[in-house]
């Protein structure tokens, strides 16, 4: 007898539920699909979706307005901010649309405003913060700003040749990454978190590109992090990247690992409730092995509090198996999956929710907000979400660790 998809689904999600261990389950009770006194309803507002305090405020009304309760607002592109900063300048997306206006004052502090919006509709904000990436475009920052790539150049990424790294070929709309083997890559990146939770009443903090670009190449050869290595494992015979490389990878997650480390312990001692979480590869092997992201470590350490696994591309037919790695080895903190809206249709959309709700997420992450509200207008995902799965307003669980 052939089973349609449809009525497979069901079945499929039940025996996973049945099977598995459900590593959340220890974080909380209202994990069913029915009867939720708490849910988290995140979605993510990049920064190209506002540029004036309007867009700030037609973006959190309509995230309040639809129910989501966790506003995911990024704050940082490529080592250029969208708040008040002493280390870093003025992103010139707020003020132009040319980088000569980088370093200038908006006259206004988009996150500030974010935060004071957000709290007023009784939703969280949780800054968004590209972790890696130091600059973006061909187009070399202003020569009178003090950017990083004009500041510390020393600071970013290598190849194996010595070339810093810079985006060309087919990826020229890219971004240059900073080397966390370099010592003061990790307290630069340190403090650049510790100064929004330090001065901005943020619900939490949210790391992107939190891992190596391998997929633009090798450039994981710094000198300082290469000569660190070699010392390291200076007892081995001619210590190299290119003769330990199971070392040498070890090594790449074990310096991004100490920064996740050293925010955690700093940002949690100021604000214990912040919630502190990444978006992440969707597959483990990859994002380990390729990437040097290793988030199970993170999840496992009690160093960080919730993924947010990017499940862009994955069907309803597919997204149980991979959602569930990742709920497995949860250690009793959150997973919240990742759900593109631009990707799939609005069926679908509903169908990736039900899933996630059926395998014990505490919740969903939509991306991101300019396909769910274009032109700050509903879309009929939105209008779906609302009349559907998100009917009812709900807070946000307890963090419960």
């Amino acid at each position: 007898m052939m089973i349609s998809k449809h009525t497979a689904l069901p079945a499929l999600v039940a025996f996973l539920i049945s099977t598995s261990v459900m590593a959340q389950s220890t974080v909380s009770t209202d994990q069913t699909s029915v009867g939720r006194t708490s849910e988290a309803r995140a979605i993510w507002v990049a920064r190209w979706s506002y540029k004036t305090p309007d867009d700030v405020r037609a973006i959190i009304n309509n995230a309040a307005d639809h129910h989501f309760n966790i506003v995911i607002w990024q704050v940082r592109g490529n080592a250029t901010t969208f708040y008040k900063s002493e280390l870093e300048p003025w992103a010139w997306e707020l003020t132009s649309d040319s980088v000569a206006s980088l370093g200038e004052d908006p006259g206004w502090d988009p996150l500030a405003l974010a935060v004071e919006l957000a709290h007023e509709r009784g939703i969280e904000l949780h800054a968004w913060v590209n972790f890696l990436p130091g600059w973006r475009k061909t187009i070399p920052p202003p020569d009178d700003v003090d950017q990083l790539w004009n500041t510390h150049r020393d600071w970013f990424m290598q190849n194996k040749a010595g070339e810093v790294m810079w985006p060309h070929d087919w990826w020229d709309y890219w971004m240059s990454f900073l080397d966390p083997g370099v010592p003061e890559v990790k307290q630069h990146i340190h403090d650049v978190f510790m100064e929004i939770v330090e001065n901005y009443d943020v619900d939490g903090i949210h790391y992107d590109f939190v891992r190596y670009p391998s997929e633009v190449g090798d450039w994981a050869y710094n000198p300082v992090s290469v000569a660190r290595f070699k010392k390291h494992y200076k007892d081995y015979t001619d210590p190299s990247p290119e003769n330990y490389p199971v070392q040498w990878n070890e090594w790449k997650r074990s310096q991004i690992t100490e920064i996740v480390h050293d925010i955690y312990r700093d940002a949690k001692a100021l604000k214990p409730n912040l919630l502190v979480s990444a978006a992440v590869v969707r597959e483990w092997s990859r994002g380990h092995n390729d990437y040097a992201q290793d988030w199970r470590t993170w999840m496992s350490k009690g160093i960080l509090d919730a993924t947010f696994p990017m499940l862009y591309i994955y069907k309803p037919e597919n997204f149980p198996f991979i959602a569930q790695e990742h709920l497995n080895h949860a250690y009793g903190r959150w997973v919240l999956p990742g759900i593109n809206t631009k990707r799939r249709t609005t069926e679908e959309i509903l169908e990736l929710v039900d899933l996630a709700r059926g395998l014990g997420a505490l919740g969903v992450c939509i991306f991101g907000y300019r396909a769910t509200f274009p032109d700050h207008k509903p879309s009929k995902t939105a209008k779906a979400l609302l009349a559907g799965p998100f009917s009812e307003r709900l807070p946000v669980p307890e963090l419960g660790f």
